[in-house]
């Protein structure tokens, strides 16, 4: 039962994960592109987006499955989640920018 909360984790933060970094490349999009003044909810519904977003969140949420198991079997997973999640997110919102 456990190892199922845990795969509901990895999946569900694959997703939000995902948004964020879209999100974050719409931020950071030079005013010169046609996407720049667009709604960020129109961004992450945009069918072309979301045919790429859901199934690369997917995959990656399967692949971290492991790693998260056996990283956070024996802790709360309540906390353990929340920290783990802070520090790819922040990881995503400070790196994405700084890619060329």
């Amino acid at each position: 039962m456990r190892a199922l909360k845990i795969l509901g984790l990895c999946l569900g933060v694959a997703y939000v994960c995902a948004t964020v970094f879209v999100l974050t490349l719409r931020f950071t999009l030079p005013p010169s592109d046609l996407a720049h003044n667009t709604s960020p909810l129109l961004i992450v519904l945009d069918p072309f987006v979301l045919t790429v977003m859901i199934p690369i969140a997917l995959i990656f949420g399967l692949a971290s499955f492991p790693f998260a198991y056996y990283a956070i079997r024996d802790l709360r997973l309540r906390s353990a989640t929340a920290f783990v999640s802070a520090v790819v997110l922040a990881e995503i919102v400070i790196v994405t920018p700084l890619r060329p």
